[in-house]
């Protein structure tokens, strides 16, 4: 508990900071990227302190760093250094929110925080209570074949987006031809593993793709932003992963 509540704090402390940054830029995609190395970090952490057999906290916070670290990089590269100015669905809540969107981006910061400690606990419940067995092999290769289809996913969305012709237009490339968010999809994959194959304990009612705090995916999108999401993307099935 005290690793957990530890690890909060210093993600709550940086968390402040951004969120004091970006009262100055006026640009709060930064959120994005700390959630995810803030995981990775934690990750990091569990794997020094947390009591268990070295080999098995080496390997998930391998995994978990591998994830975290490639879909923060992606963020970073993506959406704060390539793309000028603020992201569109933080301009869309700084809009609506008016007077009070400080205050509110404060909590969002803070909530992201919360959120990212949320998602490593089975991180941390892999590291104490995981074997390393046949099924962790299968795991394993669950965890390869999400990571690189998530992977591949940010790559086509990335490139359609770079072309200024497609802007305001959906993507239909590749992958995003037959999902309205494969990249959700292949996320819902990775957490699954951490469930079934690290025989972590999760609540019954847990949704690892709208998650918690409504999150779909972290450092992706945020409920509040549904509307502004719908009016870029067609209809889709109740799951949100296959079109029409």
């Amino acid at each position: 508990m005290r690793l957990v509540v530890g690890g909060w704090i210093a993600l709550a402390l940086v968390m402040a900071v951004l969120w004091w940054r970006q009262q100055r830029t006026r640009d709060a995609t930064s959120v994005d990227v700390a959630w995810s190395f803030g995981l990775a970090a934690l990750a990091i952490f569990y794997t020094w302190a947390v009591p268990g057999p070295f080999t098995v906290r080496l390997l998930v916070g391998l995994l978990a760093v591998g994830w975290a670290g490639r879909l923060g990089s992606f963020l970073l590269l993506n959406r704060v250094l390539a793309s000028p100015g603020e992201d569109g669905r933080y301009r869309a809540l700084r809009q609506r929110w008016g007077p009070r969107a400080d205050v509110r981006f404060f909590l969002l910061y803070q909530t992201q925080a919360a959120v990212a400690v949320l998602f490593s606990l089975p991180i941390l419940g892999a590291m104490r209570s995981g074997r390393l067995d046949t099924l962790a092999a299968i795991g394993v290769v669950t965890w390869l074949i999400a990571v690189a289809g998530e992977s591949l996913a940010d790559r086509q969305l990335a490139r359609f987006r770079a072309n200024r012709a497609n802007q305001g237009l959906v993507c239909r490339d590749g992958l995003w031809r037959y999902s309205r968010h494969p990249n959700y999809f292949f996320e819902w994959i990775h957490l699954d593993w951490a469930h079934r194959h690290a025989r972590v304990p999760l609540p019954d009612h847990w949704d690892p793709v709208h998650g918690a705090a409504g999150t779909q995916e972290p450092g992706r999108a945020i409920p509040s932003l549904s509307a502004h999401d719908q009016r870029l993307r067609p209809v889709v099935s109740a799951g949100g992963f296959l079109r029409h």
